[in-house]
Order: structure tokens, then C-alpha cells, then sequence
């Protein structure tokens, strides 16, 4: 598609009413409200995290503190994107451009939480999707 037929795509979109902010590769908490957010799953990676671990070295602690400062940069660093079903933390962005990192915690019926429930459920997940 060339750049002339992007801008002719976008402008018929415009006028057919279509929200063209939204991306499609990433859910939206309360769509179309003012308070919309995006929200992505992370699941953590080794390798991008021994790389973390290597460049903690290489910059003399000066990386943790950047890291500290825009935890955001951290997640995208040290874990994959995935699924909301596979995911361990999830990344939030509001209207502002304010990053939110949060974990998913796994809740039981009897309300119970725990490492050996996420664990339990986390391997009937690869059972499931293997």
C-alpha cells in the first residue's frame, strides 16, 4: 500500500465515523469512556533478563535506577508480550500516556491465593494449548 492510499484509507475512515486511535493488536479497558485504557500481558524470559542482568554490570548500576524510574521500560525488557491468558503482569496505559505495571493474581473460589495455585493452573494451561 503506498503512502497516497494510506492517507485515502485513513480519510474514508474518518468520514465513515471510525475510531482510528484504537490499535487493534491491544485490548482496551472501558472502550470508548473517558476513562479508556490499554492493557498487554507480559510473561517473563530468561534470556531477555540475563541481558538485563549483563547490562546491570556494563553501566555500573546506572541501568536498575532508569529501570526504577520507568518500570514500563523494565517489563518491555525483561518479559515477552503474550495473551491476557498467559500472563503474569500486564501493562496499563491511560489517556495521559501513564504506564501502570500490575501482577495477576490467581484467586481460588475459597479465596485463596497462592505460588502452588499459579503453578497448578499455569500447567494445566500448557496441557490445554499443547
Amino acid at each position: 500500500m503506498t503512502e497516497s492510499e494510506r492517507g485515502e484509507y485513513h480519510q474514508v475512515k474518518m468520514k465513515a465515523g471510525l475510531d482510528t486511535s484504537l490499535r487493534q493488536d491491544v485490548l482496551y479497558l472501558n472502550k470508548g469512556t473517558d476513562d479508556q485504557m490499554e492493557i498487554t500481558g507480559y510473561r517473563p524470559n530468561r534470556m531477555k533478563r540475563w541481558g538485563m542482568y549483563v547490562g546491570y554490570l556494563l553501566t555500573a548500576g546506572i541501568l536498575p535506577l532508569v529501570m526504577y524510574w520507568c518500570p514500563h521500560w523494565y517489563i518491555k525488557c525483561t518479559h515477552t508480550q503474550t495473551k491476557l491468558a498467559d500472563a503474569t503482569k500486564v501493562l496499563l496505559k491511560d489517556q495521559y500516556e501513564q504506564w501502570f505495571v500490575a501482577e495477576i493474581i490467581l484467586v481460588t473460589k475459597d479465596g485463596t491465593s497462592n505460588w502452588k495455585t499459579r503453578q497448578m493452573f499455569e500447567m494445566k494451561s500448557k496441557l490445554i494449548h499443547n
